[in-house]
């Protein structure tokens, strides 16, 4: 069930998917509603070509994730997923060397420790 709240605009979220970025009212969305808003008002069953990838911190290390089909941000979170059962790589980085690697589909991640943030083609 979703509440309506008294949200200001900055404090809205919005999806990037495809390459597009797509504002979503998360006052009155639930998570379901606006990955579907975002799929919907792209390029319909096109296949996914821009990929996004978030660099954020975590204790003394840093981790990559790449290869994701979108990015959700809401309330200070950013959601980050892919879509039909595909992985995204997790890379942790400690002095600058990957020193672990994990495959996951969904990745939850605090939007103050984000430290990067790219779209790139699969081109």
């Amino acid at each position: 069930m979703t509440q309506n709240l008294n949200v200001k605009k900055e404090d809205q979220g919005f999806v990037i998917y495809q390459g597009k970025t797509i504002p979503v009212d998360t006052a009155s969305t639930n998570f379901e509603d606006a990955l579907k808003t975002a799929f919907f008002q792209s390029n319909g069953n096109n296949a996914v070509s821009e990929r996004v990838a978030v660099q954020f911190t975590c204790g003394a290390c840093c981790k990559r994730i790449s290869e994701a089909d979108f990015a959700l941000q809401i309330n200070g979170i950013l959601l980050v997923g892919t879509l039909n059962n595909k992985c995204m790589l997790v890379e942790t980085l400690c002095e600058g060397k990957v020193v672990d690697k994990e495959l996951t589909t969904f990745a939850i991640v605090a939007l103050d420790r984000v430290c990067a943030f790219e779209l790139y083609s699969d081109h």
